[in-house]
């Protein structure tokens, strides 16, 4: 008969003796025979490298392996199991079955960041207690940091949006319990799998399904029983037949109060903007917006600018998001030559070539500067000698206690150690926690960072208005390469500047623009191995809205500047950017097409006092597309702190003098004045 889940054993729970390789075993009944597994060793688990481009690794499963290590023992099922297969001496059968694991084991914290040859967690014991360990170690922690790292990109890409874990389908049935409270770790909001909520304690959310929406007559029956169960704040599936007939009948059935709407198909981003649009049109202002539908880290970056409340996030959480282990290993760094527990241990290495490590035990702790970043991994062993850190820098010990001969000492909580992660994360600059591939925040050879190997630069997409027109400061560069190319302005940080102060100076030296008025945002993060041909070069690039600013003179390090009409940059008609700056400008304008709809930055284009009607050509020359004047009057003014009347009244031709207005206090606009698009009426687009 097949067995298709593990028994309980005598204390309840299922052992984990078995969840091992072969050889484990073997390797074990010949270290009995010789008695070097009565010798006490030392073993470590770490990573010789980062999954390629990832910049810093998340551990997650230390709680799980120290339980899983607490179950490893040999029932009577198991050892009847290793008798009948006959591959072990009989003696080695005997100490399986009174085999306790009565040694030590340190560790990171859940939560905690890792980089290249951290020791992530350390087992001392007898040679023999900590050998057979291996497997079941690295499967729970090559699964669970893997998990934890990609959700960890996926929240930073969310941009404060609210994340929640539905990957349970997508995944081995217990997989997706691990990977619910690796992902809740890592900062996910929620998940949809109630076996992780109810043995982690972490909440659960979801509401119905297209199955749902289809075994009733139609969708509008299907969305009032819905309303009838649940009530109007609940979440509606609109996608199962038409998208925008799905969001009327949502509406029509909740009514304004609306909770949200979940797309799962199509172009996410256009999908949620055509949803924004009618949402608002229908009074349901304060309905969220949920998208799904295989989306990774890379996916939430592209749809930063569309008006998306939630992201439903699955497989590619679930199977570590391109990299589906965290390639851990587990190596022997000391042993005693002789038994007993005072005997002294030895540092042991492996020298093949490419799976190589150090011997001995190390210590582990991480420096950060005066502003409470990391700036170094320092891993130590027995014979290293500690250099002294800066006056101005802070170190703090990274592993803490898990096992005392043998019994747990270290109480897991899942609010503690989502917690932890947060600050480890925090710890990290913004360059170092980008999602582009890029070198190690940190290495934990116990040398400096190495991302201080990197260059670390700004870079400025400074938008005004000039006739009419959007266009951008650019900079004709003097120097290779690229030289005689127009580009960005922008250049390297230096070690005291802050990145929006080093923006402005950059502004200053090669434009001369020297007093910056206007808003100033950071873009982006950039970091493609072959955006600079002389080195490996990481920039920051800001955006900046500023109003209409006379021609620039040239600063040092280039030979021109000049303001461009992006418009006249497209392809084939525009002139070549260096840097691999052509992106930027893109993600920038689009940036500034987008914050127009949802803030009112759009005055960050205009002098005070201003009219209605400068305002409306801002909208019209970034959105390039031409505006009912009416219409938009009427959005303007009915969102309360847009603008603010001065009082003064300036004369245009022939017609009613017009109203001047200065920035009034609002940020946000509720409800958002989308730009027109393919899907809506007249607003055609300027040739």
């Amino acid at each position: 008969m097949v067995t298709w889940t593990a028994k309980p054993g005598p204390d309840g729970y299922p052992s984990t003796a078995l969840l091992t390789d072969h050889y484990e075993f073997t390797g074990l009944d010949a270290a009995l025979l010789s008695g070097v597994a009565h010798h006490r060793a030392t073993f470590e688990l770490f990573t010789r490298q980062l999954p390629a481009g990832r910049r810093y690794g998340v551990v997650a499963g230390m709680a799980r392996a120290v339980d899983a290590v607490t179950r490893f023992r040999f029932g009577d099922a198991e050892l009847t199991y290793l008798r009948e297969r006959a591959f072990l001496r009989a003696e080695t059968i005997e100490w399986l079955a009174d085999y306790r694991f009565s040694g030590d084991i340190d560790g990171y914290q859940d939560g905690e960041l890792f980089f290249a040859f951290s020791p992530i967690l350390t087992v001392e014991a007898t040679f023999g207690e900590g050998l057979v360990l291996e497997t079941v170690l690295l499967a729970i922690l090559n699964h669970d940091a893997a998990i934890a790292a990609a959700g960890a990109r996926m929240v930073d890409a969310a941009g404060g949006r609210s994340t929640i874990d539905g990957g349970g389908r997508r995944t081995h049935e217990e997989a997706a319990v691990a990977a619910a409270l690796a992902a809740y770790v890592a900062g996910f909001g929620a998940t949809s799998n109630l076996e992780a909520g109810r043995r982690f304690g972490l909440p659960t959310a979801g509401t119905t399904m297209h199955a749902f929406t289809l075994a009733h007559a139609s969708e509008e029956a299907a969305f009032r029983a819905q309303v009838e169960a649940f009530g109007p704040q609940t979440t509606f599936l609109v996608d199962t037949f038409d998208t925008t007939e799905g969001i009327r009948r949502a509406v029509d059935a909740a009514g304004p109060t609306i909770g949200a709407i979940r797309i799962d198909s199509g172009d996410l981003g256009a999908e949620a903007r055509r949803a924004r649009i009618l949402l608002d049109d229908l009074g349901a202002t304060g309905c969220q917006i949920v998208v799904s539908g295989d989306l990774d880290e890379f996916a939430l970056a592209d749809l930063a600018d569309a008006p998306v409340d939630r992201y439903l996030l699955g497989t590619r959480l679930v199977t570590g998001s391109g990299a589906p282990t965290a390639e851990l290993v587990y190596k022997l760094v000391a042993v005693a030559d002789a038994p007993g527990v005072d005997a002294p241990q030895r540092p042991v290495a492996k020298t093949s070539p490419g799976k190589g490590h150090r011997g001995g035990r190390k210590v582990a702790t991480r420096v950060l500067d005066a502003e409470g970043f990391a700036v170094a991994e320092r891993v130590l062993g027995p014979d290293d000698d500690a250099e002294p850190i800066a006056p101005e820098h802070a170190e703090r010990g990274l592993q803490v206690l898990w096992l005392r001969d043998g019994e747990p000492v270290r109480p897991f909580s899942v609010e503690a150690a989502r917690a932890h992660h947060a600050m480890a994360r925090g710890e990290l600059r913004p360059a170092d926690r980008s999602i582009d591939p890029g070198p190690p925040a940190l290495t934990g050879h116990g040398e400096r960072s190495a991302s201080t190997a990197v260059a670390l630069t700004v870079e400025a997409v400074v938008l005004t208005i000039r006739d009419g027109r959007l266009s951008v400061l650019l900079v004709e560069r003097d120097i290779e390469p690229f030289g005689g190319s127009w580009a960005l302005p922008g250049g390297s940080v230096r070690a005291d500047d802050d990145l929006d102060a080093a923006a402005r100076r950059e502004l200053a030296e090669e434009t001369g623009v020297s007093t910056f008025v206007g808003h100033l945002e950071q873009l982006r993060t950039y970091a493609a191995p072959d955006r600079d041909p002389r080195r490996r070069v990481v920039t920051v690039a800001h955006l900046a809205f500023t109003p209409d600013l006379p021609a620039p003179t040239v600063g040092s390090g280039a030979t021109g500047a000049r303001w461009w009409p992006v418009d006249d940059l497209a392809p084939p008609k525009g002139p070549d950017l260096g840097f691999h700056h052509a992106k930027i400008l893109a993600n920038g304008v689009e940036r500034a097409r987008s914050k127009l709809e949802y803030t009112t930055l759009a005055t960050s284009f205009v002098a005070e006092p201003f009219t209605l009607g400068h305002l409306r050509l801002v909208y019209e020359a970034v959105w390039g597309v031409d505006l009912d004047a009416a219409n938009f009057r009427r959005k303007v003014l009915s969102t309360d702190g847009f603008v603010v009347d001065t009082g003064e009244r300036t004369s245009v031709g022939r017609g009613k003098p017009a109203v001047r207005y200065r920035r009034g206090p609002a940020t946000a606009l509720q409800p958002a004045m989308l730009r027109p698009g393919p899907w809506a009426a007249g607003a055609p687009r300027r040739p």
